[in-house]
């Protein structure tokens, strides 16, 4: 939604530069106007000009408005917002012990990683049956396929690459994505985290 915003917003401030040119070419006008008519109906011009001018400014402020708006609804940089649900003490451990692992997305994160915070085992989110208990093990291929993904271009419209994991049973899907939220939480990145039922 922000990018469409974004996207809206240019679109008017286009407008608005080309509503200025149309002006600055009135003026420019009404300054050599050889008669009172030519002048005449050049101010009036000018004046529309500047009505449209105006239109599109207000047109402008509210699009700013609601993006504004929006951007309040967003997680913070570095939040961890986990979908359907406010986020539990638990999901706090969670964040909280994902900024101190400092979690790179190099060579270096590969081998098991303990989960905990002051002695209180941290579950990880949407993990509710407690499958992974506090370890996450990095395999050795999930550094080299999240830089490809983090460093991936953009589309046009300046939006991030998409991407749908898939795999059999116990190939270590959802530890990736649990690796991945830990990654950009370190960069201080905001996620919304949804896991399937």
């Amino acid at each position: 939604e922000v990018s469409t915003l974004e996207e809206r917003i240019q679109a008017i401030e286009g407008k608005i530069s080309e509503v200025e040119k149309q002006i600055e070419e009135c003026d420019a006008n009404i300054t050599i106007a050889t008669s009172e008519q030519m002048r005449g109906y050049w101010i009036e011009e000018k004046k529309q000009l500047r009505r449209k001018e105006e239109q599109l400014r207000e047109k402008e402020t509210e699009l700013l408005k609601q993006k504004t708006e929006l951007l309040k609804r967003l997680p913070t940089p570095g939040a961890l917002q986990v979908a359907g649900t406010a986020l539990s003490a638990q999901g706090q451990f969670f964040v909280q012990t994902a900024f101190k692992l400092k979690l790179k997305g190099e060579a270096s994160d590969v081998g098991a990683h303990l989960f905990n915070s002051s002695g209180k085992e941290v579950r990880f989110p949407g993990d509710e049956r407690n499958s992974f208990g506090n370890l996450l093990f990095i395999r050795d291929c999930y550094p080299p396929l999240l830089r490809r993904m983090l460093d991936s271009p953009r589309s046009s419209q300046a939006r991030p690459a998409s991407y749908f994991l898939t795999g059999t049973p116990g190939i270590g899907k959802t530890a990736f994505g649990l690796y991945f939220v830990c990654v950009l939480l370190a960069k201080q990145r905001s996620v919304l985290y949804q896991r399937a039922k």
